[in-house]
This record gives C-alpha cells, structure tokens and sequence, in this order.
C-alpha cells in the first residue's frame, strides 16, 4: 500500500533566491502549499484538514540538486523607514540600505524531492497531489516553480531517492551540529492564518487618530530539526601481489597527484560526460572559490593506532561531499583497481578500521597534525623573542584563516605549533617540503583543542587536497572541566555560591539528556535515597571555583585519587562532557549573571603542580573539631588526617589565617608542605566538593 508522499518541486530557472538554509526547509515548503491553496485569506474546508493532517506527520527526507552558491550582490533598496525623513519621498535615498543577494545555483531539470512517511494512511490521500498542482512559487517572488506529488510504497520511494543525482537529506535527532531546518509542527497552519490576518491590521490608530501604530504580527509557529547528509567516504587499499603497498609518509603528495590524474585521465577516455567538470573539481584545474564545497578530495591515511605504527601509507580516503555533481559510483569505477606506482588500488570494506583512527563516532575537541600544514608564507625565523612570537602568532592567525577555509565556524581555543612531529614514528615538517609550492617554511605540525567536539577527517592548510594538513583526534578522558569568567561576576561573590550554581546547572545539564532517567548520584553526590554520599570515598564530582584566575572547575573524582577512572566512571564524564559543551551562562544569584567561555588546563598551571608546597586559594573546612585542641592546632590535625584517609603523605601544615563563625564553624588559610612534590588538583576538607579547600602550588 502507498506509504510516502513524494513531492516533487522543479524551479523555472536554476536559482533560489530565499533566505536562509539550502535546501528549502519543508516548513517554507508547507507556507507556499498554504499560499498556493488558499483564496484570500480562507482555505477550503478539506483542503485546511489536508493541511492540519500534514503538519503532523515526521520530518520529510530531502533530496536536493547538486548545487552552488552564486555570486554575492548588494541591491539598494529603501528601508521601511520613511518617518526618518518625515514622510518625504524626495529624500527616500537618505533611509536606502543595502540587502545582499546571493542565489543557490542549480540545475533546473533535477528536482527537489521532499519524501513524507505519515504515520498513518490520511483520509483523502488524493488531496495532497492536488494541493500540489496548485504550488507556483517556493522562495521569493522571482523563485518560480511547479510542483507534482505522488503516492508511493516504501521500496519505490526508496529507489527514487538513491537514483537521485544530488544529495539526499535526512532528519536526524542525532545529529546535533547538523543542518537545522524549519518544519512544520501541531499548529502551524493556525499561527500562519493568524499572523496572515494580523498582517492586515498591523497598522492601527487608536484613540483620537492623530497617531499610527505598527503592531508586530504574532510569528508563525515552527520546529527546528537537525538534518544530517554527510560526505561519502570510500577506502581503497594500496595492494601489491606480495600484500600491503607501503607508500613512505614523506611522499603524500606525489601519492594523491599520482591517483588523482590517473583517476581523472581513466574517467575522461571512456567517456565521461563531464570532462571540464572532472578537471575542474578532481584534478583542480580551474576551480575557483566557489567550488571548494563540490570538490571530491583524496586522503592519505598514513597507518597509526599502535605504539610501534610505522606511518606508512597503505590506504587512501576518498572523501565525496554531497554537492559533488560527479556521481559517487562513477568515481568509485574510476579508483577501483586503479594502477598507482607498482600497486593497485582495492576498494576496501566501508568500516575500514584505520579510517576510525581519523573519524571519531562522536568527535574529538584535541586534534594533532600527521602530515604538517601548508600555511601562507610568513616572515623568516626572528632572533630575538619579541620576533618570534610575532611569528608564532602570525601563524596562528593562518591557522584560524585555514580552519575558516575548511568550513569550520568553532575556533580552536588553544593552538600549539612546532617543527618536530607529536610522534615518535612521525616526521619533521621540512621532510614533506616540494618546492616551490610547498617550501619548508611553509610547513608546520600543529595541535588544535576546541571547546566542542569536531568531527572528521580534519584537513587544513594550502595542501589539504594533495595528503598536507591531516590532522588525527586524540582521545582524552575528560576530567577537567574549566570555564573562564568572561564577565558578569559581582564584587562580593563568594566561592560557594558559585560553586552550587555551577553545580546545579551540570545537573540540569545532564538531567536534560537523562529524561526521566534518575540522576546518578555521581553528578549529585547523593544516593539513591536522597541523602548524601558519605562513605569517604568521595565518587562524584566536585566543583571548585579558582578566584586568583577567575575560572569555575568540574573535576572528576578519579583526577582527584590519581587513578584510572572506571568504565561507569567514563560513560558518566562522556555525558557530562557533551551536556556542559555549550555551557556559555550562569546564573548564580547574588554572585551575579556570569558569562562563561571555555578555558583548557594546560601544563605548568598552578592547580597542576607538582610542587612541594601548596597554599589555600578558598577557605579550608575542617570535617571534625577537636574541642581540647585551640582552633589552629584543630585545624592542623584535621587537615593531616585528611590527607592520610586519602592515602597521602602527612604535610607539615601552616595556618595563615582562621576564623570562626557564629556556631562555632572554622575557616582557615591553609600553607601545606609535603616530603615530596605532589601534582595536583588538591581539594581538602569538608567543602571540598563544593566550592571550598582548593589549594595551589606555591613559589
């Protein structure tokens, strides 16, 4: 039985001038069926149920033509302001502004499919075609266009969407940093109809009628949902007769240029249609801005994973994004069996292990480079040290212009540069250097940490079509969260405020992603029945707060015993680590609406260590008071008894400075020197988990 709804839209000329994401989003689709149908501003009877019964259904899948951003033009126009000028039309050129247009270029004979899957079989299924016939326009006014719909069994619908030339687009939950895209929801066609009425009624004059009023119409009612359409990755081994062809890491770049023309001479002689476009976006020729999101890229994935890895090459990635109007298969003919060197290329299975090593399943905020990265040419090395950090920072401005380049909108919050590899199997910069395109001074390895996670493969630099700039992620366990405040943090702020309201809002956070799902006690530090965890083993987080250098912490309880952390230990930092990534606000009551950004522990921090001795940077607690000791010697004995139930040495303890509350409760300012260096973070006493008994090396 028909099952999907396939619309097809085909635009007259090849363009789409509306504003915002490409492909049109299916709620822009649902406004221009609503347009199209109605007369005036009423719908008939069974087409409004048609429509209130479409809104409902799941999120469409898309496919859309290969296509490419158009040039850029600035037009003139009058703003909606003519007030400004006291209603003189003489003078309109005085409120004119500019409005940027910039068309999605197409081919106008592949259409745009929108695939719907109702859950259940609609009343009047005949209605939807005709809704359809009626659609003249999707996008602005000039985006003319025509529509056909059909019913079609799964199957079907299926095939016509894999014969689809152009890439197909498809809701994903999962998919978080994916394309967001407007779709209808329960009540859109209600908001859409009231805001059409409102529009007539936006200008008002109320009372004597001297005065117009512009009310605002209400906004039509939506849902965002993420659509994911990832590149097409295909591996292919280099194969010998004797097995595995190694291919020396140092030579990246003559392996991609020699199957990469290989490729591209094998396609053309048989034939293919496109030639110009073969040479323009596989082999470069050409190719101009524009067609950096079309071009297919050929990758060296150099062999790591294992401590003793070679680096060798014994694999090639090609990498097939979606606007790429070469077909995926033709180029997989192209590559297959294809003679580079002394060895061929064999496709490999699609879960190839080594490409894992490269494209992490959720990410990785800390990447390090493989093969060095071509920057722009930058001035010699300077003498003195004023000379070098010019250099290192007009690098990393590079860098940040190649991440840019790449299609990357996240900058990298730290960014480390040097000549030598971050593997002993690696090789220096200089060694991949081909002059005169790639001179050694215009290569470098690099080690970049995001404050969110990034996806892969990661290449960047000039050379990123020919094997330069691979970068491969670098599993961490997260259990150091620290963020920086920005701003907004009030004079009289006290570490324990902070503490709780960075506390809350991680178990809002995590909460958020658990649902209905009770909170492990390792985010809120309390049982499963409700009180709190107080065996001494201190299993859940802690969340300090760093005054000295105005930063929030979340350490995980594992960072704190110096051990390895357990697999639940792992899967609860995971969630922490994806539910705190956006973290950017908090609110923290009297201690003020802090804006936050996320800042890395990197090494030779004072909270890190090692040092011998370590000073208070918030007030200590003691967990007991020995009523026949004074407070300092009370607070000594404590302190030392905390460290021995965790295992350390007993330091010698200084108390700087104490103080006594009004029940009788000690603070102090505490001076600790142990036998030996100690690394850090150290967190001590009764508050440890909340805000207090941080301590910091000390000169």
């Amino acid at each position: 039985m028909p099952r999907v709804l396939l619309l097809a839209i085909r635009f007259h000329d090849g363009r789409y001038h509306g504003a915002g994401d490409w492909p049109p989003s299916p709620f822009r689709l649902f406004q221009a069926l609503v347009a199209a149908s109605a007369r005036g501003g009423t719908l008939r009877a069974e087409d409004e149920a048609a429509l209130r019964l479409m809104e409902s259904w799941p999120a469409p899948v898309i496919a859309s033509p290969p296509s490419r951003r158009g040039q850029a033009v600035s037009l003139y126009v009058p703003n909606n302001d003519l007030d400004a000028v006291k209603g003189d039309l003489a003078r309109i050129d005085k409120i004119r502004t500019a409005k940027t247009v910039s068309p999605w270029l197409f081919d106008p004979a592949i259409p745009l499919l929108y695939a719907w899957t109702p859950p259940d079989p609609p009343p009047d299924p005949q209605r939807f075609p005709a809704l359809a016939e009626r659609l003249h326009q999707l996008g602005r006014g000039i985006d003319m266009a025509f529509a056909t719909a059909e019913w079609l069994d799964a199957e079907t619908a299926a095939a016509r969407l894999a014969a689809h030339p152009g890439p197909v687009h498809r809701p994903d939950e999962s998919a978080p940093r994916g394309t967001l895209l407007r779709c209808p929801t329960a009540g859109s066609l209600g908001s859409l109809l009231a805001r059409h009425g409102a529009q007539a009624r936006r200008f008002q004059r109320p009372g004597s009628g001297k005065e117009t009023l512009f009310v605002q119409p209400p906004r039509a009612l939506s849902r965002q949902v993420p659509y994911d359409c990832p590149p097409t990755h295909l591996v292919y081994v280099l194969r010998h007769t004797s097995g595995f062809r190694l291919w020396p890491l140092k030579e990246v770049v003559a392996l991609v240029e020699a199957a990469r023309d290989a490729a591209a001479t094998r396609l053309i002689k048989n034939g293919h249609p496109q030639p110009e476009t073969i040479e323009r976006l596989l082999v470069g020729r050409g190719a101009g801005p524009a067609d950096i999101p079309c071009r297919p890229r050929l990758i060296p994935l150099p062999s790591i994973g294992a401590t003793y890895a070679d680096h060798a090459v014994r694999r090639l990635l090609l990498e097939i994004p979606p606007q790429c109007p070469i077909r995926a298969d033709d180029l997989d003919w192209a590559f297959s069996s294809l003679p580079v060197g002394n060895a061929r290329l064999v496709r490999a299975e699609a879960a190839d292990r080594m490409l894992r090593h490269y494209v992490p399943e959720t990410g990785a905020r800390l990447w390090r480079s493989v093969t060095p990265v071509a920057l722009p040419a930058v001035e010699r090395r300077g003498r003195t040290g004023s000379e070098r950090r010019a250099r290192e920072a007009s690098l990393a401005a590079s860098l940040r212009q190649a991440l840019r380049h790449a299609g990357l909108s996240d900058h990298p919050v730290a960014i480390r540069l040097q000549r030598e590899p971050f593997s002993g199997r690696g090789a220096r910069a200089e060694a991949f250097a081909r002059p005169p395109r790639f001179p050694a001074g215009r290569l470098i390895h690099a080690e970049l940490r995001f404050a969110t996670p990034q996806r892969g493969p990661l290449v960047l630099g000039d050379g990123r079509w020919l094997g330069l700039g691979l970068f491969r992620p670098i599993r961490e366990v997260p259990g150091l969260l620290a963020f920086a405040i920005v701003d907004g943090l009030a004079k009289t702020a006290d570490p324990e405020t902070l503490a709780r309201a960075l506390r809350r809002a991680a178990m809002a956070r995590v909460q958020e992603t658990l649902g209905r799902e009770t909170l492990p006690g390792f985010f809120s530090g309390h049982g499963e029945d409700g009180a709190p965890l107080r065996d001494g083993t201190h299993r859940h987080l802690a969340f300090a707060v760093d005054p000295p250098r105005r930063r929030l912490l979340v350490i995980a309880p594992h960072v704190l015993e110096r051990r390895e952390a357990t697999a639940e230990e792992r899967a609860h930092l995971e969630r922490l680590d994806a539910a705190m990534a956006d973290l950017a606000e908090l609110r923290a009551g009297p201690a003020g609406l802090l804006r936050l950004a996320a800042s890395p522990i990197e090494e030779g921090d004072p909270l890190l260590g090692p040092s011998r001795v370590w000073a208070s940077l918030t007030s200590y607690s003691p967990t007991r008071h020995a009523k026949r000791l004074s407070p300092a010697e009370a607070l000594a004995e404590d302190c030392r008894a905390e460290c021995r139930r965790r295992g350390w040495p007993e330091p010698e303890v200084e108390v700087l400075r104490a103080s006594e509350g009004p029940r009788g409760g000690l603070r102090a300012e505490l001076r600790l020197t142990f036998p030996v260096a100690r690394e850090g973070p150290l967190l001590l006493g009764r508050l440890a988990h909340r805000g207090g008994g941080l301590f910091a090396a000390a000169p």
